[in-house]
């Protein structure tokens, strides 16, 4: 008897240690399109270079917000419902920001006001996944 309880909590324990794993990776499947940034999936990302436009010097400081429409499976993207993530540029004018979303768009913005110079904001549709930027000084 003890044999066959035994034997019964080993295959219990297999089983439910195969369910448990099919459980985390379902949670974790792509919903809406999209890939979750939690958990096992990686998630891609946007980087690039900001620079002035005039002097072709990197600038520091400017926000880059990645901003993303949801997309309903059966009504496609919905309007007015979108995410942000936002980074700023580093003293190089580096920045990399998650964007494995549906149609992600880019907007630069000068936040820091004189500090780094003033710069018009801008905001461009994605296309790959390196996305360097000239900004244009305010007069």
């Amino acid at each position: 008897m003890k044999k066959v309880i035994k034997i019964s909590t080993k295959i219990c324990g297999a089983l439910l240690a195969v369910l448990g794993f099919s459980a985390l990776a379902a949670s974790c499947a792509p919903k809406y399109g999209m890939t979750p940034v939690y958990g096992m999936p990686y998630t891609d990302f946007i980087s690039g270079k900001v620079t002035d436009k005039v002097t072709g010097k990197p600038i520091k400081g400017i926000k880059v917000t990645n901003w993303y429409g949801y997309v309903d499976p059966m009504y496609g993207v919905v309007p007015n419902d979108y995410a942000e993530i936002t980074t700023f540029t580093d003293e190089n004018g580096n920045y990399a920001i998650a964007g494995d979303e549906i149609q992600p768009h880019l907007s630069f913005n000068d936040v820091d006001g004189a500090e780094n110079g003033l710069y018009n904001d801008t905001t461009i549709n994605v296309e790959g996944r390196n996305v360097n930027i000239a900004l244009t000084p305010k007069n």
